[in-house]
């Protein structure tokens, strides 16, 4: 869950207070409710339920409650960078500028967005502006812990 998710509160088990034993319970009209991920921090949710409605919650008492969709997308590279700066003309450019990582070169990926980020990418695109990623290899998966849907 990342901030702006809409989330549904599952239920009040797990988070405890910020102070100590003297933590206000939650209203249990909380469970069932929901709301808008506005911070989070040390892994609890800040959650806006609307009129001057916040709390927080452990993750565990939350669960995602929009739609994702897997969206096919064309990544295109576009250069090899140390430091934010193209190492075209340096002493390794030959050494990395071949194979398929190439200016120009496209792949074929897909990545999971809820709507209100694919009319965002596609009003950038629309007005030229494109989101720009840094490529990682995945050892593995570190997403075993995401709940779907």
């Amino acid at each position: 869950m990342k901030l702006g998710n809409k989330v549904k509160v599952l239920n009040l088990d797990h988070f405890v207070g910020t102070k100590s034993v003297d933590a206000e319970k939650r209203p249990k009209k909380l469970v069932g409710k929901t709301g808008k991920i506005v911070d989070i921090n040390l892994g609890v949710f800040k959650v806006d339920f609307g009129n001057d409605l916040v709390d927080y919650f452990d993750g565990r008492e939350l669960q995602l409650s929009e739609d994702l969709k897997k969206v096919p997308v064309d990544l295109v590279f576009v250069s090899w960078q140390r430091n934010g700066k193209s190492i075209f003309g340096s002493e390794e450019e030959t050494e990395y500028f071949e194979g398929d990582f190439r200016r120009g070169v496209h792949f074929k990926g897909t990545i999971e967005l809820d709507e209100e980020e694919i009319k965002r990418v596609k009003k950038g695109l629309d007005n030229e502006i494109r989101p720009v990623f840094d490529l990682h290899i995945i050892e593995g998966d570190r997403r075993k812990h995401r709940r779907d849907g």
